[in-house]
Parts: structure tokens; sequence; C-alpha cells
């Protein structure tokens, strides 16, 4: 198993064309009218929200925001990106240690999703709950409860997304991926999982959300590697429970 090095240390050439489309001059039309979020769009977003927070069985949960981040809410988005949704909420609150915390709804998050596949105009919708103390790096947030810009994004016709194809880490770890998936090597599916992430808040740390250590995360999400080892991992722990 490769180990991830700095992304500072790949010298990665760059091109106007994002992972997954254009650079776009303006919002996604699907989901804005101009730069309002269509009324459509944000009851259903809500009602999402909703039904996920149910399934979060806590009581006491208190949301402070409801927001869209991401590619959705800037001009780098794709036909399929996702939007991501996400109920913002004070960890400091809860008598429970954060990093508690982050593993209990993060696996709410991760069984959600998927098990559902809600999308709005063919963008897969992907719920989540974030600390209200997180450092952000996303470029446009939109609230929903106050239907207002928290920021918004600024259209640069000069910016340079990362080319990912181009990219060894990218080449190296969608091999170790191939490897793992046509293995069935269920063994290697958290140091994969470990990897990915690691790179991606590597990258947001260092670059924020146009970063490669972001961009690589999100191809191989779109090119549907993490939903395959999810896929992998519930095989896996099926088998070893199951009797036949």
């Amino acid at each position: 198993m490769f180990m991830i090095q700095p992304i500072q240390n790949y010298n990665v050439p760059k091109r106007q064309i994002g992972f997954r489309g254009n650079l776009n001059k303006s919002l996604c039309q699907d989901v804005w009218a101009g730069e309002t979020l269509k009324q459509g769009v944000a009851i259903r977003l809500k009602m999402l929200a909703d039904t996920f927070e149910k399934t979060l069985a806590a009581s006491n949960f208190k949301r402070k925001d409801l927001t869209i981040v991401g590619s959705m809410a800037n001009y780098n988005y794709g036909k399929a990106s996702d939007i991501d949704l996400h109920l913002v909420t004070d960890f400091s609150e809860y008598p429970a240690d954060r990093k508690f915390l982050t593993d209990y709804f993060n696996s709410k998050r991760d069984m959600f999703n998927y098990t559902n596949s809600f999308n709005i105009f063919g963008h897969p919708v992907e719920v989540s709950v974030e600390d209200a103390a997180s450092k952000t790096y996303s470029k446009g947030r939109y609230s929903l409860m106050s239907d207002e810009w928290i920021k918004k994004p600024v259209f640069d016709e000069k910016l340079e997304l990362p080319d990912v194809t181009s990219s060894q880490t990218y080449l190296d770890l969608k091999k170790s991926l191939d490897e793992c998936l046509a293995k069935n090597d269920f063994k290697s599916i958290t140091p994969l999982f470990q990897q990915i992430y690691a790179l991606r808040q590597s990258g947001l740390a260092q670059g924020g959300e146009f970063s490669m250590g972001n961009s690589i995360f999100r191809q191989l999400r779109n090119e549907g590697y993490l939903k395959k080892l999810i896929d992998l991992s519930y095989n896996a722990l099926n088998n070893l429970i199951s009797l036949k």
C-alpha cells in the first residue's frame, strides 16, 4: 500500500476545465434562479433535512442552520454534481466529546446517504452534520434557514482548477482501489478510506476547495469508488456473519 505524500511535493499541471465540467459563468440554474435558490428546491431540501434529522435519534439535537456548500453553491459544478446539504449544530453544547460526536454523526450520514438516493433534477443530495465551530473551506455557503447567502461565491475566469487525472497521487490511489476491488480485499477498505479522507483534509487545509487533494477526493467519489468500497464493506460483513 503506497503512502500519500504532501500535495505540495507534486508538480501537477493545471487547466481551466474542472474535473467534472467547465468552470461555469453562472450558478447551476437547475437549483438557482440567478443567485436566488428556487422555492421548490428549498422546500424539498428542507423536507430531506427533516427526514435525516429524525434518523439521528437525538432528541436534544439543536439545528443552528441548514446550508448548501460546495460546487453547487459555486461555479465549478457539473451535470451530476452533488448538492452538499449541511445541518449545522454546535458540538460544544452536547455532553459528549467532539470525536465521539463526529464519528456518530458521520456514521448516520453514511448510512442515510447510502440507503437513499435523493436527487434534485439529477443532482444527488448528500446530507451531513457540521460542527458550527469547524473551519469551512467552501467558496460559497447559502443558508436555507435565513434564505440568504452567508458567503456568496465570486466568479473568477482566471481560476485554474487542478488536472486531477495527470496527478501521480490520483493514479496511484486509483490503482490501489482497483486492486482492492478486484481481489475483494476487505482488509484494505479502512486504510484506503483513511488515505482518501486524509488526502482531502490535507488539501482543504493547504489550498481550500479547489486544492488538488479535495479535487482527487471528488474525482474518486464521482467515479463511484467510495460507493464501491462501501458495497465491498457491507458484502464482507454479510459474508462474515451469515451462514449458508
